[in-house]
């Protein structure tokens, strides 16, 4: 896996004093992860254990090769900027890391300034630009310490980009395509739904697939890809449902075709789809009275959320509260440099141009500002605010 140059950390110092004295075949630390049931509470008893030998190596090695992340295996891999254990089945799921000498009998104090992280699944949405304007989004609530980086976007996107390439980051675009046409093909077999339409959905994405595969210019793919998704098929379903529980397990399948979306708003060809510098975009979505709660609960403080997938919004408010089912509304402000590399005007190319469907990009971070209710209507409208990002630019 490629991993970038850590950009420092509060005991940089004492960590490049440890690293200078230590040779890189001899390990005289010890590495635990945090074993609590939630660890994430900090009013018990913290308990941590020890990683074996052999992961332990290497997760030191890679530790003084001040590598920012290591896979250690299947299942885990290990995030040295934050400081943190991630499950890759699951990147929700998160542990705390501490390094420590092996003579040393107390663990660091500093785990338990440790921040949360929160998840919520929804259910499945109801069909076309309705289906996407309501399909259920997953949130996550970054760590109040998390620092922006250029890979903050969507790591379902970016990891697939950075294994399928074995960290060179190139590849044919024509490949991609032909990735993109086998996986979809598989998933058509998998879909649990209606597998006879799926399968028809499915040869049709193909064969204009096909058409364009040798394009020289990748946006000519990325367009189509555009078009394909907001058809009203399974395609966008598995693709939103994959990137909001981050499935892993459709990393080959599902991966390139993600990538040609992903990176569409940020290409330097997308001239129709640029956003303004400064615009407000609405979404309507049927929201669970337990997330309303946590929505109102951070007003005022510094939790960040995340949306996971893609994210379709309207320029027009009216088309929103239509598909809110009198549920919940996002007043979405986006500004400066938040609207240019998270976000697309995709109506030319939407099969429902009427609506204006403003794309976002999965990894999306917002604050939740304000929240009013109607009074007629006891609609929760919520007033956020997007968090610019300095995103991979993976194109």
């Amino acid at each position: 896996m490629l991993v970038l140059k850590p950009h420092g950390s509060d005991d940089a110092e004492d960590d490049n004093n440890d690293k200078s004295n230590q040779d890189d075949n001899e390990i005289k630390y010890q590495w635990f992860w945090k074993s609590n049931k939630d660890p994430w509470l900090n009013d018990e008893e913290e308990q941590f254990t020890p990683y074996e030998s052999n992961l332990n190596q290497i997760i030191e090695n890679a530790y003084l090769n001040e590598e920012n992340e290591v896979v250690i295996n299947t299942t885990y891999k290990i995030d040295f900027i934050h400081k943190i254990q991630i499950n890759l089945n699951d990147t929700f799921k998160e542990r705390p890391v501490v390094r420590q000498s092996i003579t040393t009998t107390h663990l660091l104090s500093a785990v338990a300034t440790a921040a949360t992280s929160i998840t919520t699944n929804f259910g499945i949405a109801t069909s076309g630009f309705e289906q996407r304007i309501q399909f259920p989004t997953g949130l996550e609530r970054s760590r109040s310490f998390c620092k922006d980086t250029n890979f903050r976007g969507c790591s379902f996107i970016v990891d697939w980009y950075k294994w399928i390439t074995k960290g060179k980051l190139k590849i044919k675009n024509c490949v991609i395509v032909d990735l993109a046409i086998k996986g979809i093909l598989t998933e058509s077999e998998l879909y649990l739904g209606d597998k006879k339409k799926a399968v028809e959905d499915a040869n049709h994405c193909v064969s204009e697939l096909r058409k364009v595969q040798y394009a020289k210019k990748l946006f000519i793919i990325q367009e189509l890809c555009i078009k394909l998704y907001t058809e009203d098929s399974f395609l966008f379903r598995i693709v939103n449902e994959t990137l909001r529980d981050n499935n892993r397990n459709k990393f080959e399948t599902l991966g390139p075709f993600c990538f040609l979306l992903y990176t569409y708003s940020h290409s330097p060809n997308n001239k129709q789809g640029k956003l303004p510098n400064q615009i407000t975009l609405y979404r309507g979505e049927p929201l669970t009275p337990e997330v309303i709660e946590l929505y109102k609960s951070s007003i005022g403080s510094d939790i960040i959320w995340k949306w996971s997938q893609f994210v379709s919004t309207s320029k027009k408010r009216k088309t929103a509260e239509s598909f809110s089912n009198g549920n919940s509304l996002y007043v979405i402000e986006m500004k400066k440099r938040s609207a240019s590399d998270q976000g697309v005007y995709i109506a030319e190319l939407s099969q429902f141009a009427i609506e204006e469907e403003v794309l976002l990009r999965p990894g999306i971070r917002f604050k939740i500002i304000e929240v009013e209710e109607e009074l007629e209507t006891k609609m929760q409208i919520f007033y956020i605010d997007i968090i610019p990002s300095f995103m991979s630019g993976l194109n």
